[in-house]
């Protein structure tokens, strides 16, 4: 049996029996303001646990506060469903949070407000955004009475916590289970390293490499080069220990405020030994009050100083320093669970025995099945070229190095070729111009050193880490050189495929899931009926065959010492994987592009260019990288299952023989429709790996209602449902940020904030799914709102028209508006004519395309011409520039309220 040390029971039908079993080593606890039958809650804790319980007032529940030691406070609420004044209930909810001034909050119960994902309870969203407020954020969504989720615990908390939900034949509502790991702070000391930049740059300039500029050999000059760099560098290096307790982790505190603090602690002390003494109890929360209002106060000041001394400087520095005082510093954790203590070594060499052996045994086995076939060679193409690098060149490269950029198993970091670039341009640019004269990638340049970071799950599961590698950072800089003069190749001789939008100048990420939409749009707008394959590629960058993407190279016109470059760039790789201080032995890597490289995602494209080229019957392919997506449509389903099949065997049959494989678990297949009923048939797809497609056992593709493709969740009926409650979350985690912040930072940096973390989130390919309707988006601008109301200190039901006003800001909806019309502003050419012909009442013309349907008027291809000719009668766009064009519609979105605003969007049939 597990030994619990909190048992929480809600609806304990309290009202007219109060005899509590007795649990051996456990005290009990019961609420006395119970005022129907089925109400009361009852904590159970272990005998030994000092901890202090209360009642407080809460409207329409039950509810027990409980303080334990380390700061913690647990509120455990029953709310009754015949209680159906929400708002009511959430005030009261809202006042205990902000009276209960703990570090770490746990509110558990059963609350009868369901906040299951995509649930259909309008309390929900108004409850999950004022508990947002007080930085508190689910700790589980899953259902816990039949398929909705009453029962919660919401949680704000830096220990590691761990939720689960238990069935039980108890009750009919399930079991939650919490477990917090509390971590004790240990003596160890910090050791960092330091250089001595005042007798290095006296090192660095007595440099002698003269010897380098008579070297032909690649190998030999980099060799050499590093190696007196190494040797100066490590002379120049201090290791500098620092114990624990030495570190200054509260640079706010002063000798005066840790007395302080002690002093308070110790009336506490005295205070649970002494409970029935209310003197003692008095004069402790006084002076805790106290004591706690001026830490506040003194952190603050020092914080906002802080931060009005970073907003002198740089916009990096700012941002750092904002980073560092809201908590939200990504910091990569270790994958210290993945090491034995027994045989760490064993440990990582293990990890990269599985890093470097994913990719391989993909490409292996599909590559051992395939039928390759190599490229026609077009000899109607010009060569590719590598034109020698320049001083000037070079040295502007390095320039636009980050300094706070990783450096290389070589130690070379680009704060460090930044600060000596005047002493290395001139080797380096002999170094570049050698390995482009003999076709020669140097051997230390293709040395990568993997750090394993968590993407989620078991964290003993090695699946569940990215391998993030940290390659030199000389080899970046001639890297650049060489993918800058490729992509200009490409694209100059138009030998990319128009469908691909991936790692290109002038596409993006929202070009693509812009083109998909308006495809899908068009042809449902005709009466089609459409079937869009998302495909899951497996480990499509770590399964590149290098002998079949040096074919490619050559059919594209990469020959002679280039080609050569490339087979030497990609063979003989070798990684090695680090966590904390152990580092694994050297792996060969004989597939996939490199990892972390400048040149990997361009050679990509050209691996999967063909790909995009294919002609499907009646399909249309859509790329960004390995990010495909496949659509096909016909008159009736039937059709489109025939059509859609056809095509996809094409695509896997180019897949498998370029040996990669399909993830047919990911891979996901969506039917789109409006109004009308699903179609009956069934619409799987086979991912055919036989020859007898007639009686074959091969993997069937799954239909799905919903898939997430860049960073859009496309649902099957493009209502953007499911990407709008993502949305609404990620609105709702930001809160905590800025309620750090808006007691240090001023109203104009509180803005910039804002607009860099949550409007960037909410503008991103907003003109597809911003269309939807007001009843969709009403729940993310609540979140907007909520969050902004945090940012400026203002209650939770403050008025929506006033907190726009104070913040400057626009509302979902007129950020739709704005970004809607500004991209139809750089699409629309501008006619000197149009704009002198007063008579002419559209300065953009609608497409050719009719749309039929009012599901299609909600989209880019008419409301982009719609809204722009109906902003422009108003305010004159037109002849404006695109950045006069955007400082006029933001000026008149301000003064507009929401029915306003609404109206703006108004199409009438």
């Amino acid at each position: 049996m597990t030994d619990w040390d909190l048992i929480i029971l809600t609806e304990c039908w309290l009202h007219n029996n109060r005899n509590l079993p007795s649990l051996e080593g456990y005290n009990s606890v019961l609420t006395e303001k119970n005022f129907t039958q089925n109400e009361g809650v009852v904590v159970f804790f272990k005998k030994h646990l000092k901890l202090f319980v209360s009642e407080p007032d809460l409207c329409d529940a039950n509810c027990l506060m409980i303080n334990l030691e380390d700061n913690i406070t647990i509120i455990a609420v029953y709310r009754p469903p015949g209680y159906k004044d929400v708002p009511r209930f959430l005030v009261s909810l809202d006042k205990l949070l902000s009276e209960t001034s703990s570090t770490h909050k746990v509110l558990i119960g059963d609350i009868n407000i369901d906040i299951l994902d995509n649930n259909k309870d309008v309390n929900s969203s108004s409850y999950l955004n004022m508990l947002a407020s007080h930085s508190l954020l689910p700790a589980h969504t899953f259902p816990t009475h039949g398929k909705t989720c009453l029962d919660h615990v919401i949680l704000k908390c830096s220990y590691r916590a761990f939720c689960y939900v238990a069935e039980t034949s108890v009750t009919d509502h399930d079991t939650l289970i919490l477990k917090l790991e509390f971590s004790t702070m240990t003596d160890k000391c910090f050791s960092l390293k330091k250089i001595d930049y005042l007798s290095l740059d006296d090192a660095m300039k007595n440099l002698n490499l003269n010897i380098l500029y008579g070297m032909t050999d690649p190998n030999e000059a980099t060799a050499f080069l590093l190696t007196v760099l190494d040797t100066v560098i490590k002379a120049n290096t201090k290791t500098i220990t620092i114990p624990n307790r030495k570190r200054i982790k509260r640079p706010w505190m002063t000798p005066g405020l840790l007395r302080c603090v002690k002093h308070r602690d110790k009336l506490h002390q005295k205070s649970r030994k002494n409970p029935s003494n209310e003197i003692l109890m008095i004069t402790y929360k006084r002076y805790r009050n106290f004591c706690n209002s001026l830490l506040k106060n003194i952190k603050n000041t020092y914080e906002s100083n802080r931060l009005l001394k970073a907003a002198k400087t740089n916009t990096k520095v700012l941002w750092d320093t904002i980073k560092q005082l809201t908590y939200s510093n990504n910091t990569t954790s270790s994958a210290h669970e993945l090491v034995s203590p027994v045989d760490p070594l064993l440990s990582v060499n293990n990890i990269n025995k599985f890093f470097v052996s994913i990719g391989k045994d993909i490409a292996e086995k599909a590559y051992s099945n395939s039928s390759y076939k190599k490229a026609p060679i077009n000899s109607t193409l010009s060569s590719f070229v590598l034109l020698p690098t320049d001083e000037f060149e070079v040295q502007s490269l390095i320039l636009q190095l980050k300094k706070s950029g990783a450096a290389g198993r070589d130690g070379i970091s680009g704060a460090f070729l930044k600060r000596y670039h005047e002493i290395l341009v001139p080797p380096l640019t002999h170094i570049f111009n050698l390995i482009f004269s003999t076709g020669i990638f140097p051997d230390l340049f293709k040395l990568a050193e993997v750090i394993p970071v968590y993407k989620g799950g078991s964290r003993d599961c090695v699946r569940n880490y990215r391998p993030i590698s940290k390659i030199s950072t000389l080899s970046k800089i001639i890297e650049k050189l060489i993918n800058k003069r490729l992509i200009d190749y490409l694209e100059s001789n138009n030998l990319l495929s128009s469908s691909q939008f991936g790692f290109r100048p002038g596409s993006s990420t929202s070009d693509a899931v812009h083109q998909l939409t308006d495809h899908i749009v068009k042809k449902i707008d005709k009466k089609n009926k459409i079937l869009a394959v998302f495909l899951d590629i497996a480990k499509a960058f770590d399964a590149v065959a290098g002998p079949i993407l040096l074919d490619k190279l050559e059919a594209l016109g990469v020959r002679g010492v280039q080609l050569k470059l490339f087979e030497s760039y990609l063979s003989d790789r070798k990684q090695r994987v680090k966590v904390d201080n152990t580092v694994s032995d050297d792996l060969p890597i004989s597939y996939g592009v490199p990892q972390g490289s400048v040149l990997g995602p361009t050679l990509f494209l050209i691996f999967i260019n063909d790909l995009c080229d294919l002609q499907l019957q009646n399909g249309k392919i859509i790329t960004f990288a390995d990010d495909t997506a496949l659509v096909f449509h016909g008159d009736k389903w039937k059709d489109t299952l025939d059509i859609a099949q056809k095509g996809f065997d094409v695509v896997n049959a180019w897949l498998r023989m370029n040996a990669l494989t399909i993830n047919v678990n990911k891979t996901k297949c969506i039917p789109f429709f409006i109004k009308t009923p699903a179609p009956s048939i069934s619409l799987g797809l086979t991912a055919h790996v036989c020859s007898d497609n007639e009686s074959c056992s091969c993997q069937r593709i799954s239909v799905a209602n919903s898939t997430k493709y860049l960073g859009v969740v496309v649902d099957s009926s493009l209502n953007f449902n499911y990407h709008l409650d993502l949305l609404q979350s990620r609105t709702r985690k930001l809160i905590f940020t800025f309620k750090n912040l808006r007691n240090i930072a001023e109203k104009s940096t509180i803005k910039i904030v804002y607009q860099s973390l949550c409007q960037s989130v909410l503008s991103y390919c907003i003109t597809v799914w911003g269309g939807a309707c007001k009843t969709n988006l009403i729940k993310l601008e609540r979140a907007q709102r909520a969050l902004l109301k945090v940012s400026y200190s203002k209650p939770f039901f403050y008025p929506t028209k006033d907190i726009y006003l104070l913040s400057d800001v626009l509302s979902v909806r007129q950020l739709y508006i704005l970004n809607t019309v500004l991209k139809q502003h750089s699409m629309t050419r501008y006619d000197p004519f149009l704009n002198n012909n007063k008579r002419c009442k559209y300065k953009v013309c609608t497409s050719d395309t009719r749309w039929s349907t009012a599901f299609s008027r909600r989209f880019f291809g008419f409301m982009g011409c719609h809204l722009y000719n109906k902003i422009n009668r108003l305010i004159n766009i037109y002849p404006l520039t695109k950045y006069e064009c955007k400082k006029a519609i933001v000026k008149w979105l301000k003064d507009l309220d929401y029915n306003e605003t609404e109206k703006l969007l108004l199409v009438l049939s």
